[in-house]
């Protein structure tokens, strides 16, 4: 057998010597020179042939009363064994891996727990997260989960934080656990491609108020590192609507996500007395 080329690739030794073999090679040389899938040769006391099968040659060395005819069938043998074997193998898949999600519900009652501990600024958290990873309540894996679980937990306060965070955390290792014993088939989806996150509008007037700052600090004395992240918050808020801003509405609007009502009054007061009136 010889390959593409004209190289010899397997050779069965029998009655042939050097010389038989080497005018088989130049036979086949010569087909694939000349583009040719079959030839014969009748030399002394000898007789060659040579057949492309596929992208390989066959050759035959016979003596001068070789049979073309029970060759040409020998032939064709092989090429029917070869055939099959080629359409026998299944054909490499071309289905994508599934993608294992986490229930909506379980992500929808992680924010719920979140909220009965810090307060209704529980749900800007998850939001946050949740768009830094391009995803939605619907489309978490359970790694992006955990993942979300441990970044929220460093931005709530820290007589919550241990708990809310294995209580999630225990959530979603459930969920895998309960659709394994179910013999779910987890739904395949495509990657999600994030969508460029649009730039926050800024109000120049409160980011440079020099009260800005005493406001936050009584914030976060009311409801710790979180302080930073609704006057952020609020202050977007109140740039992008068209009825303006003032450090007053600021307050008002951050006071509502203040989850008791004596730390709602504390920092009430205390922005009051921030902004003389």
């Amino acid at each position: 057998m010889f390959d593409e080329s004209a190289a010899p690739s397997v050779e069965r030794v029998g009655v042939s010597n050097d010389a038989e073999r080497n005018a088989l090679h130049a036979l086949v040389s010569t087909l694939c020179s000349q583009g040719r899938d079959d030839g014969t040769v009748d030399g002394p006391g000898h007789k060659l042939m040579a057949r492309r099968l596929g992208v390989v040659f066959f050759g035959v060395i016979g003596d001068s009363e070789l049979d073309d005819l029970a060759v040409s069938r020998q032939f064709n043998v092989i090429a029917i064994r070869l055939k099959a074997t080629s359409t026998s193998a299944p054909p490499p898949s071309t289905r994508q891996p599934s993608i294992v999600l986490v229930p909506g519900s379980t992500v929808v009652a992680i924010e719920e727990s979140l909220v009965a501990d810090v307060g209704p600024f529980g749900k800007h958290l998850m939001a946050r997260a949740l768009a830094r990873r391009g995803a939605d309540q619907y489309s978490l894996t359970p790694e992006q989960a955990f993942e979300l679980i441990d970044e929220v937990a460093t931005e709530i306060p820290e007589r919550s934080r241990d708990g809310w965070r294995a209580r999630s955390r225990a959530a979603v290792e459930a969920s895998q656990t309960a659709r394994s014993r179910a013999g779910s088939v987890p739904p395949s989806v495509p990657p999600r491609v994030p969508s460029p996150a649009p730039k926050a509008p800024s109000d120049r007037g409160l980011a440079s108020d020099p009260r800005l700052s005493a406001i936050e600090r009584a914030l976060v004395e009311q409801v710790g590192p979180l302080g930073r992240m609704l006057m952020n918050t609020a202050i977007t808020e109140l740039a992008a609507s068209t009825q303006g801003s003032t450090m007053a509405m600021v307050v008002e609007r951050v006071k509502t996500q203040i989850p008791t009502a004596d730390r709602r009054a504390a920092f009430a007061n205390a922005a009051r007395a921030i902004l003389g009136s």
